[in-house]
């Protein structure tokens, strides 16, 4: 059994693989638990009972947190079954969701952004674990040119790339209120009341309604 146990969406796999190898890294490649991973769930196992098992012997939970898992109940009951378990849970935040943003009760942890608090993690799973035999943590936050962290960067931005909307594509603003990213036009009240006869009205030559609403990402989907 694993000693961390990364909680992620199966859209995000990329990002939660390459998360997975930067821990292994700097801590221990034996302690990661993923459960995607084809060398820790074997075909045959009963898999809602390995992550069962995972989750009763694990010391440390760390939820893999952007604008679309922070809705998925799989990570809410991932992160419920932590809770009431007392493990440590460490709410990761990346693809546009800030620790500042956090929705109750995520607000309520000790969260961190991937991108720029890798160290911080680290020194974090490295505090809970305290075993004897864990490589040392550097004084000072890795420097740029730490390969492991580029690479998990790399994986990040292209994840950033990916996701971004027609909002994003525009450099229109996570903030309230919506805007129009094709013609500037502000939606009143909170939120996007009226985008959709606006869009088939004026833009539908550009963009069809249907795929520029799916493919909204999560903070300019939502409210700020």
């Amino acid at each position: 059994m694993a000693d961390v146990f990364i909680s992620f969406i199966h859209e995000e796999e990329k990002v939660a693989t390459a998360f997975q190898r930067f821990l292994q890294k700097k801590v221990d490649k034996k302690k990661i638990f993923l459960s995607a991973d084809q060398w820790q769930i074997f075909a045959g196992e009963v898999w809602l009972d390995r992550i069962r098992q995972e989750l009763e012997s694990t010391k440390v939970v760390i939820l893999l947190l952007s604008p679309r898992s922070v809705k998925r109940p799989w990570v809410n009951f991932e992160a419920g079954a932590a809770w009431l378990t007392k493990k440590a849970l460490i709410p990761v935040c990346f693809n546009g969701l800030l620790k500042d943003n956090l929705p109750k009760p995520y607000s309520g942890f000790q969260a961190l952004n991937l991108k720029d608090e890798a160290y911080y993690l680290v020194r974090s799973v490295v505090h809970y674990l305290d075993h004897p035999g864990l490589p040392s943590i550097p004084p000072l936050p890795f420097w740029d040119d730490d390969t492991d962290l580029q690479e998990l960067k790399r994986v990040l931005g292209e994840e950033e790339k990916s996701e971004a909307c027609r909002c994003c594509e525009r450099g229109v603003s996570y903030e309230l209120p919506r805007v129009c990213p094709e013609c500037q036009h502000v939606f009143r009240g909170n939120g996007w009341d009226g985008i959709d006869a606006h869009w088939r009205s004026q833009h539908e030559e550009v963009l069809k309604y249907e795929e520029f609403w799916a493919h909204l990402c999560g903070r300019h989907g939502g409210q700020t």
